[in-house]
């Protein structure tokens, strides 16, 4: 079998399928008994296809699909008097098709008639897409995988897209952070480069960006940050796990260690004159939830002001 002459086969059973929901789902007796014909003349259709039969049309698609039910009848899936339904499926069609007034009794026998044509119809449904599935062509995975790595493809695509505008926004803005994300906890193999409004990131359990893995990983911030009046800066330090901080590439706070966020709370105060400063935070994450959080506070900075722009510029 050929993919072509698959395609059409499975084409044909999905024909019957949805005339078949059609028949189940209309209120409207006159309307069940077309369609449940309907899913009668696309299995003729199928038996066609699969060269059951010859012929074209509406007789050559009724003769096709009684013919396919009375194997079907033999082979033990259909009942007798199902099949007897199915028979009188098109002479009630053809019937419904004169207008005359309305009639309970045809409506009750229009009503009896689906009830006893549809379970029938739904198996031999069933029994055939399982014998069509069980002989598909090579060709028809080698197809799926191929619209599978398409699929993927484009989903890679739009993701990677997507995560290029959202660093080019962030790097694009002078204000805030670049923060360079490295594969090892040792600040080993850079990755991956963000920008960030402020230093106040809680990871969990994710992965900081794209393609970093989700423990074991390391980061370094980097700034500048304007000073306009002298004092002395008072600056607090929280992370899960380990973190060091520079100013003016002076070590003022080391915590380089596996530790809980609870555990790492550590301030440091410097006098610091008008001016640019640069400063920056490394921080690492051994396992599990990560976290870091650098708040200031002199001069004309309140208190737990979160450390970022508008005072921090990038490098």
């Amino acid at each position: 079998m050929t993919l072509a002459e698959y395609d059409q086969r499975w084409n044909a059973l999905l024909s019957a399928w949805q005339a078949l929901h059609r028949a189940t789902d209309t209120p409207e007796s006159a309307a069940a008994v077309r369609a449940a014909h309907g899913a009668l003349r696309a299995l003729g259709a199928y038996a066609v296809t699969c060269g059951e039969a010859q012929g074209s049309g509406r007789a050559a698609e009724e003769s096709a699909a009684l013919a396919l039910a009375e194997r079907m009848r033999a082979d033990g899936v259909l009942a007798e008097a199902e099949l007897e339904a199915l028979r009188a499926l098109a002479p009630r069609v053809r019937d419904l098709a004169a207008f005359t007034a309305y009639s309970e009794s045809r409506d009750r026998a229009c009503v009896l008639l689906v009830s006893q044509s549809l379970p029938g119809l739904w198996r031999m449904v069933q029994v055939l897409q399982d014998e069509l599935r069980a002989q598909r062509p090579a060709s028809f995975y080698f197809r799926r995988a191929r619209r599978i790595a398409a699929g993927a493809a484009v989903v890679a695509a739009v993701f990677l897209a997507a995560q290029g505008a959202r660093v080019a926004h962030g790097l694009w803005q002078d204000d805030g952070w670049r923060v360079t994300y490295f594969y090892s906890a040792e600040l080993k193999r850079p990755l991956a480069v963000r920008g960030e409004p402020v230093l106040n990131r809680n990871y969990g359990a994710r992965a900081p960006a794209f393609p970093i893995r989700h423990d074991r990983w390391s980061s370094r911030w980097d700034g500048r940050l304007q000073i306009e009046q002298a004092d002395d800066y008072t600056f607090v330090v929280q992370a899960n796990d380990g973190y060091r901080l520079y100013i003016n590439d002076e070590l003022l706070l080391d915590a380089w260690r596996e530790q809980s966020w609870q555990g790492s709370f550590r301030k440091v105060s410097v006098r610091l004159d008008p001016g640019l400063h640069t400063v920056r935070v490394d921080h690492f994450d051994h396992f599990g939830d990560a976290a870091i959080r650098v708040r200031w506070s002199g001069g004309p900075i309140p208190r737990d002001t979160p450390l970022g722009a508008p005072q921090v510029r990038k490098p």
